[in-house]
């Protein structure tokens, strides 16, 4: 089996072929693994790390956490502390029940029990269920904060799902080394070889093997193959042999976000312990801080900025926000990502997406425009396709 793409589609789904003992081969563009798992040490000989890109895994990523459990990452589990959310409304900093208005919430409490998330947008089900003012003074940063878009026109049943949870894990948690341990550990079963660094560029299918060519012309070729790479990038890869496919992949609208990660000496960081800032009417649009992991030596906190944001004007923002001396050391480190915009009707793309793919029984395609955005949504995605075509 081929795997191109080596996110967290790409590596569970190498982790579910290699479970049904197959022979196992992934192709990384990048020269790490993870995609939007995107873990950073900053400081050589000190366990302090960052994450630029997804942060926690939560009690209700079931299939995740049987992935955790078989690859027996268990005992590295830290649970996330609590610790304080705030706003950041205009630049000052408030607390997030300042900007709730509350007759307002009261008066639409029987809204909660009349409207279902289905056809609309999260600005329509939320103006309806929480009122107006709540939606564009909370609700409206706070979803907008999660997904790192703007989420007005985004279908409200792929934000924010119910799902049950599994009480043998904490709440929330990450591992010592970071989320960045589950793809590296895929990686080290011994049915998995990975090749990063590895641009996939074509595919073609002669109806018995696949022919994946990559950038410095190597070929590489497999009975089966699972495609995980963001939607433009595999419209390309996909575009000589499977044009149709190729041109709704390349229908998607996809949205740019760029993570800023950040990092001091606690001694240089003024700003009180917390776990999260919203922002409404900033040029970023969520801090997420290290503090709910704590370390005695540093401090840190994640970016997550609009994009068109440059280093010259994030850093100044960052440090005012952290009150961190601008004479001060800091760790800065940034990643940019691309992540689809499912708007209102992405279900029926989707539905058209998926007959096109499971006519073709020895391919596999992944990533986080089918179901939803979350780590949860690529993990179903992946297991699904893998049980599909194995």
């Amino acid at each position: 089996v081929l795997v191109i793409g080596g996110g967290l589609s790409g590596m569970l789904f190498a982790y579910f072929a290699a479970k049904r003992g197959k022979t196992v081969t992934v192709l990384e563009a990048s020269p790490s693994l993870g995609g939007c798992i995107c873990t950073v040490t900053p400081y050589e000989g000190h366990s302090f790390f960052l994450e630029l890109g997804a942060h926690t895994i939560y009690s209700s990523y079931g299939t995740i956490l049987s992935v955790v459990t078989d690859l027996g990452l268990k005992p590295n589990i830290i649970p996330h502390k609590k610790a304080g959310y705030m706003m950041c409304k205009d630049n000052a900093i408030c607390s997030l029940f300042s900007q709730v208005d509350l007759k307002e919430a009261v008066m639409s409490i029987p809204a909660i029990f009349r409207h279902r998330k289905n056809g609309l947008s999260v600005k329509e089900y939320y103006t309806k269920v929480f009122g107006e003012n709540n939606y564009k003074n909370l609700i409206h940063p706070m979803t907008s904060a999660v997904i790192c878009q703007d989420t007005d026109n985004v279908a409200a049943e792929l934000l924010l799902k119910r799902r049950p949870k599994d009480k043998s894990f904490p709440r929330a948690f990450t591992f010592m080394d970071g989320l960045s341990e589950i793809p590296n550990s895929i990686s080290a079963l011994g049915n998995v070889s990975v090749h990063t660094e590895t641009t996939a560029v074509s595919a073609i299918h002669d109806g018995e093997t696949y022919s994946i060519t990559v950038a410095d012309g190597r070929v590489f070729t497999a009975g089966k193959i699972a495609v995980a790479t963001p939607a433009p990038v595999s419209a390309k890869i996909l575009s000589a042999w499977q044009p149709e496919l190729s041109k709704m992949l390349s229908s998607l609208p996809m949205h740019k976000s760029i993570a800023y990660g950040l990092s001091a000496r606690s001694g240089d960081v003024g700003i009180r312990r917390f776990a999260y800032i919203i922002a409404n009417g900033c040029d970023y649009r969520s801090v997420v801080s290290r503090d709910v992991y704590e370390d005695k030596v540093f401090r840190g906190a994640t970016f997550h900025f609009k994009a068109g944001a440059g280093i010259d004007g994030a850093l100044p923002v960052m440090r005012e926000t952290m009150k961190i001396n601008p004479s001060s050391e800091i760790y800065a480190k940034h990643t940019e990502f691309s992540l689809p915009e499912l708007k209102v009707g992405h279900n029926k793309f989707r539905r058209e997406l998926e007959e096109k793919v499971n006519a073709m029984p020895d391919f596999a395609l992944l990533g986080n425009f089918f179901g939803g955005l979350s780590m949860e949504d690529c993990a179903i995605r992946a297991k699904e396709e893998a049980s599909r075509i194995l």
